[in-house]
């Protein structure tokens, strides 16, 4: 914060007064980012999990779903997925059965 303060307090006045206003513009868009966001329905879930299942297997094994969550698209830090994990493989076997953790994902 001190770091941001010294930064903010050296700069000239227009920049400080175009900084404001773009400061709050970011504010109100993430904040209608937050109240609008709407979680992705368990049907768009699950038919994510089943283009990743080619198989049709009705799971995924943990250790590539991992390798496709840090490896491709928007990766995953290995916290996120270790977390995310946690919640979904079924541990006997090291799969994730996607129809349930779907249903999870999508609740409130």
């Amino acid at each position: 914060y001190e770091k941001f303060e010294t930064l903010v307090s050296s700069c000239p006045a227009p920049f400080l007064r175009c900084f404001n206003i773009l400061f709050v513009k970011a504010v109100r868009l993430l904040t209608d980012e937050a109240i609008n966001h709407k979680r992705n329905s368990e049907d768009e879930i699950l038919k994510a999990f089943q283009v990743l299942d080619k198989d049709k297997k009705g799971y995924l094994d943990a250790e590539d779903l991992q390798t496709l969550m840090t490896t491709y698209g928007e990766k995953f830090m290995p916290e996120e997925v270790k977390e995310m994990l946690a919640a979904a493989v079924d541990t006997e076997m090291g799969r994730v059965y996607y129809e349930d953790y779907a249903e999870i994902l999508a609740g409130d």
